[in-house]
């Protein structure tokens, strides 16, 4: 029998994750539910998700665009998913997955169900938004709350992408010119001192010695990146790594603000997006617990989870887990004063997308003159390295 992993919550509320093998994945959620589990992850061991391959974020937000047109317009579900997985899509891994979504469908299940043997597809927020759709009789709306969420994450992204273009184009610059310097000019340079017999400066004799090795140097730096983001994306990284790399990426100084603003709008919008559908603030909570947990922030879900459950209000468990600064903090305890929690939650997601707006713009700002002075600088040590020689040597021609 097909062996599944799950990740559930226990009654205590922890987070367990494991395996258990079942017949099919409806009779492995019924053992579960058995063992009195609140199911959060199930797919079977081996899925299309190890292909390495992913859905990008613009081709199934257009997906879902196109799919609530349909259910809006009338269009039975599970027509509307047979008919838009036989368009072509950039991305060749969606259709292939809607078709066996549209077998599920026609079979009776119900589009969450289908949507959830899927995992590395689709997110557990947005299966989340779709059971409370269903439940409600409102799925077009659950649809379209998702795609706000996704159109404004893609935003987020989008100004992060264009922020760092710039930057990251003259750190490219900078390694052609180390590149064609000491694999091209450099070693001319060696060729013309040594036909003279005279004693170069010490400083030119390291510039020298670095151009022998600068193309191992090189080799080695681009095997290594390539090979080390290659193996990234490629491995399954558990939990615990992908963790503590965004706990080493949050204490970069400046990248690590930059970081944690977008993962607190990010988690403000899920949540707030979630009750909006009609979802229970714990189980908000928990589904964003778990679309987040590979990053430091889940932890910090975690705890917010269990005080939520023993009773604690939302934004005293806000409070205690130290997430969102003081005026966010106040911001909720309005929303929860009011009743208007969801409304709150997207205004303190929006606070904390324009301080990420403000902070991009400052180290563009700052980065971008900072690495021009230091190019100008590497450039002229060199060339000045290159030339002292010149004026010695020009007494022994003599």
């Amino acid at each position: 029998m097909p062996k599944y992993r799950y990740k559930a919550f226990d009654v205590s509320g922890d987070l367990v994750t494991s395996t258990i093998v079942a017949p099919n994945h409806q009779e492995a959620r019924v053992e579960l539910e058995r063992l009195e589990l609140m199911v959060s992850s199930l797919r079977a061991s081996l899925t299309l998700g190890k292909s390495g391959k992913k859905i990008g974020t613009k081709v199934f937000f257009q997906f879902n665009k196109e799919l609530a047109v349909l259910v809006k317009s009338g269009v039975p579900l599970a027509e509307a998913v047979g008919l838009l997985s036989t368009q072509d899509v950039e991305q060749g891994l969606l259709p292939p997955i809607l078709a066996r979504i549209y077998q599920h469908l026609i079979e009776g299940e119900s589009y969450s169900s289908a949507c959830a043997r899927y995992q590395d597809v689709f997110d557990p927020v947005y299966i989340a938004s779709l059971q409370m759709g269903e439940h409600t009789g409102q799925l077009h709306i659950a649809l379209d709350n998702y795609q706000l969420y996704l159109k404004r994450r893609m935003k987020i992204e989008a100004a992060v992408k264009q922020a760092l273009a710039y930057p990251l184009f003259l750190v490219g610059m900078l390694v052609v010119v180390f590149a064609i310097l000491f694999i091209i000019v450099i070693p001319k340079f060696s060729e013309l001192y040594e036909s003279f017999d005279a004693a170069l400066p010490l400083v030119t004799q390291v510039v020298l010695s670095l151009a022998r090795v600068a193309p191992i140097l090189l080799l080695v730096f681009t095997v290594m990146v390539l090979g080390g983001v290659a193996f990234w994306r490629r491995w399954d990284k558990p939990v615990s790594a992908s963790r503590r790399l965004d706990q080493f990426l949050l204490r970069i100084p400046i990248v690590g603000r930059l970081r944690a603003s977008s993962q607190q709008s990010r988690c403000m919008r899920m949540i707030g997006g979630l009750l909006s559908a009609g979802t229970s603030l714990l189980s908000a909570v928990k589904v964003t617990q778990t679309a987040m947990e590979r990053v430091q922030l889940g932890k910090s879900l975690h705890q917010i989870s269990k005080a939520v459950e023993a009773g604690n209000s939302f934004s005293a468990a806000i409070n205690q887990s130290n997430i969102l600064n003081q005026q966010s903090l106040k911001m909720l305890q309005v929303g929860e004063a009011t009743g208007a929690l969801p409304d709150m939650l997207n205004e303190v997601a929006e606070y904390y997308e324009s301080m990420l707006d403000e902070q991009l713009a400052r180290f563009t700002a700052l980065f971008e003159p900072v690495l021009m002075v230091f190019i100008g600088i590497f450039i002229g040590a060199v060339i000045l390295a290159m030339y002292m020689p010149i004026f010695f040597l020009a007494e022994v021609v003599q």
